[in-house]
């Protein structure tokens, strides 16, 4: 066993110097921030190696700062849940999104990580909502509001177009022309009031049909002081940017 992850390594080894020999002079990598996610308050490192001179691996991480949910904001029905009865929502969260880039360029000038490229990628997302909720009781017609909170995750791949530029020996710009994706998410809401608790058997009937409209083929749980709502959701989404960064 030891002479067979002996051999591995040295095989490995091997292929990775002979990429590294097909790479060109200059700088082969970049860290770049994306100034679009910025208006969205949205903080997008991205970190980039070029491992061949068509090739290159990226890694990027993403990080939204508390506060209003956007008004496009991907893989949320946002004109369902406040038909269900939900508002004043806010929003943190973070995706990563690891991708490998091919530059079909064959002049010198046009190596990676300089240059038009194609990009398949992956990305997943976590994503934390808070929302009031408001609920009228049909057997005492008195309104509450609860306050709730529900998580988003979705993951799911695509492919994106772009260019970049390497300018100097220092710096880069990277224009993220257009890309896609889809998947799967899912969403869980869970509302906590002693209020809840106090709800007659009709009313917690009632409060499992609204929040079952909060999404289709909502399963709604309530259990003690609270209730819980799990929904499946298409992960959909797309990537339009321009970065700026260093190169080394």
């Amino acid at each position: 066993m030891r002479t067979t992850l002996q051999k591995t390594i040295l095989i490995a080894l091997v292929v990775f110097f002979s990429i590294s020999a097909n790479s060109q002079d200059g700088p082969k990598g970049t860290v770049k921030l994306n100034l679009f996610g910025l208006a969205f308050r949205n903080i997008n490192l991205q970190g980039e190696y070029a491992f061949h001179k068509n090739f290159s691996g990226c890694f990027g991480f993403n990080f939204m700062l508390p506060g209003k949910l956007p008004g496009a904001f991907p893989s949320a029905s946002t004109e369902a849940l406040e038909s269900a009865g939900f508002k004043n929502f806010s929003v943190s969260g973070y995706s990563f999104t690891p991708e490998l880039r091919f530059y079909p360029g064959k002049k010198d000038e046009h190596q990676a990580p300089h240059g038009f490229y194609l990009a398949p990628y992956f990305r997943y997302g976590k994503y934390t909502f808070k929302t009031d909720f408001d609920f009228t009781n049909e057997d005492t017609g008195n309104t509450d509001t609860y306050k709730s909170a529900f998580s988003y995750g979705g993951y799911g791949g695509g492919l994106m177009i772009g260019t970049q530029w390497l300018i100097g020996e220092h710096f880069s710009i990277d224009w993220y022309i257009l890309g896609g994706h889809g998947g799967s998410g899912n969403v869980s809401i869970s509302l906590t009031d002693p209020a809840i608790g106090d709800l007659s058997a009709e009313g917690k009937a009632e409060l499992e049909k609204e929040l079952a409209e909060s999404g289709k083929n909502a399963t709604v749980t309530i259990s003690g002081d609270k209730a819980t709502v799990k929904v499946k959701t298409p992960c959909m989404g797309f990537r339009m940017g321009l970065s700026l960064g260093f190169a080394f």
